[in-house]
């Protein structure tokens, strides 16, 4: 077994990234060349012309280097704005490079409109030999892809203006949010002693067994973030209007239309997707009455989702959590072990609790320095090692198996881009069942199990349906406040199955997700990525040895076919079809009749 050192960091290490932090000089120099690049690289692009010959395609061959190497660049600086901006909410520095790098993403998108325009001009004869070059062959789906994609977009120029204006607009109105967000704080008076919390720290109470602390920490935060909800929604408002204005111009008729092309699936998919979710409700709703009546609360609330559950649910230190997924890891793939020791071992996690954190976990891979961080906060719960720590992990894993990619082969999507971190989670927690045979611990890890049928299924669906009618309605105009907190206690109701006598309507205005500038409809690819991932944890059972290298073979994949072609190669099933989400289902709440069974 693959033995950890004794002390673990408490904090990352971005040193070796870009030394200095914000006021990193190593920083300011890689920003300063990669201006100068991308601008070289607007100006080549306005000079070349679309090839009228196979003579001319040494040059285009050298032009999707470019892209792939501008692209990788800008995606390092952008992670590691992230990353500071994240750990430390209160440095102004980091606060600038998040601007420079969004400039520099504007100029790179405005660049690649121009080649997305030139590709889409080459002849088919043309194209295909560029395509067939061995330097270009692999980023084939990519480039496939962007040109594909200018049949549905508007003009070079529009396109252009749209991008430039996203900088001072959809993308201002995100740092708003996140700047709303960040400045929320929380009094909460716990054995006479009165705190002042970020949305980050109040988190420790929610899952407080002592089913008032909990929920006087929830009503106080919710209270709180009531006196920010016009400034939220505002937010809201101007980037769900943003995006609706952005689609009628390019004459798309579905606000999902974007969140499918991110995604790589089609409605079909998903419509099957959500229709067989709907046919587990009944089994999810009685796990969520049981779990009432085991954590000893006469009716739930959303906030008892929280809690701990079972008389054997126990905290841990960071080093045990660390063994355990280290340990679990090398089950199923040796190379998956070595990469969370590295993590572990060489800080490439900050899980430590602080008031300047922002209240999120991510995983940030860094293209050039072929590494990733991780961003959480760990209260020492098992499945904060599970559905945090191994879920992060995973998505670390996915980028290890393809960091040698082209950059435009690296590119996932989101709804592949759960796979990983959701079969990591279901490996350590089934792992972990295997060896315990105390009623009480398995009680709790089952639990556990179905929380996260409860969060992918029920949870990411609550999202999906809010966003919707968000969407629908601001088609119409501006969605008040009070009409926001109604779709909110809609989408709860109808997600969860009414299976609660307390709902937190305002939750809509500091779930970070609905605010993503990036990724549109950003909850249901986790429920896509966790129901796929089954299918993906019923061939690891099958293959033993083998799996492994299958399985890095479609994380390869992920950036280079849409998800039903994924699938049918790999796992031999057809997505569009009932059948496969069903049986996916079925693992996921296979261990409820056990859980009923032992807190009869």
């Amino acid at each position: 077994m693959m033995k950890l050192q004794q002390e673990l960091p408490k904090s990352w290490n971005l040193e070796n990234i870009f030394a200095g932090g914000s006021r990193s000089e190593e920083l300011a120099v890689f920003l300063d060349r990669l201006e100068a690049d991308i601008s070289s690289f607007q100006s080549e692009l306005g000079a070349v012309e679309v090839p009228q010959s196979e003579a001319d395609l040494h040059r285009w061959e050298k032009i999707v280097e470019q892209v792939n190497d501008l692209s990788g660049r800008l995606e390092e600086v952008s992670e590691y704005s992230i990353c500071i901006s994240s750990v430390n909410t209160k440095d102004e520095g980091a606060a600038s490079i998040e601007d420079r790098v969004a400039q520099l993403g504007a100029q790179l998108e405005s660049a690649l409109i121009r080649f997305d325009a030139q590709i889409a001009s080459f002849s088919d004869e043309l194209w295909q030999k560029l395509v067939a070059l061995k330097s270009v062959a692999e980023v084939q789906f990519g480039l496939e892809e962007r040109r594909n994609r200018v049949q549905e977009m508007l003009s070079e120029s529009e396109e252009t203006l749209i991008a430039s204006l996203g900088v001072d607009g959809l993308k201002a109105w995100e740092r708003f949010f996140e700047k709303v967000i960040a400045r929320v704080r929380i009094p909460f008076e716990k054995d006479g002693k009165l705190e002042e919390h970020s949305l980050s720290t109040i988190g420790q109470f929610f899952i407080s067994a002592d089913a008032d602390v909990r929920r006087r920490a929830f009503q106080q935060s919710t209270e709180v973030m009531a006196g920010e909800a016009e400034l939220c929604a505002q937010a809201l408002n101007a980037l769900g209007g943003y995006r609706l204005q952005t689609y009628k111009a390019r004459g798309w008729d579905s606000f999902l239309h974007e969140s499918l092309l991110q995604n790589r699936l089609s409605e079909a998919t998903l419509t099957t997707m959500w229709g067989a979710v709907e046919k587990i409700f009944g089994r999810l709703a009685a796990y969520l009455e049981r779990r009432g009546k085991v954590i000893g609360v006469e009716s739930l609330h959303f906030v008892d989702l929280y809690a701990p559950i079972g008389k054997g649910a126990r905290t841990m230190s960071w080093e045990e959590g660390a063994e355990i997924i280290v340990e679990q890891f090398a089950t199923v793939s040796p190379k998956m072990a070595e990469l969370a020791r590295r993590a572990f071992e060489e800080g490439w996690i900050d899980w430590q609790q602080s008031a300047v954190k922002a209240p999120v976990g991510f995983c940030a891979s860094f293209p050039v320095t072929k590494e990733s961080r991780i961003l959480g906060t760990f209260h020492g719960r098992l499945s904060d090692v599970a559905c945090l720590i191994a879920h992060e992990l995973g998505h670390a894993f996915h980028f290890s198996a393809i960091k040698d990619l082209p950059r435009l082969a690296q590119l996932y999507s989101k709804s592949t881009a759960e796979t990983a971190s959701t079969f990591a989670e279901r490996l350590v927690m089934d792992a972990l069942l295997q060896k315990v045979d105390d009623r009480e611990e398995r009680i709790a890890l089952l639990g556990s199990k179905l929380d996260n049928a409860v969060l992918y299924c029920m949870f990411t669906y609550m999202g999906f349906l809010f966003e919707k009618s968000f969407y629908e309605e601001r088609a119409q105009g501006l969605v008040s406040v009070e009409r926001l907190n109604e779709l909110m206690l809609q989408a709860q109701q109808r997600a969860f199955a009414n299976s609660f006598t307390g709902y937190v309507p305002i939750q809509w205005s500091f779930h970070g997700h609905y605010y993503d500038t990036v990724n549109s409809f950003y909850n249901y690819p986790y429920a896509f990525g966790a129901l796929f991932s089954a299918g993906i944890y019923a061939m690891a059972l099958r293959e033993g040895a083998a799996f492994e290298a299958k399985y890095i073979a479609l994380l390869r994949d992920t950036g280079r076919m849409k998800v039903e072609d994924l699938a049918a190669k790999h796992l031999g099933v057809d997505l569009t079809q009932e059948a496969f989400w069903l049986d996916a289902l079925q693992i996921m709440t296979g261990d409820l009749e056990e859980f009923l069974q032992l807190t009869e």
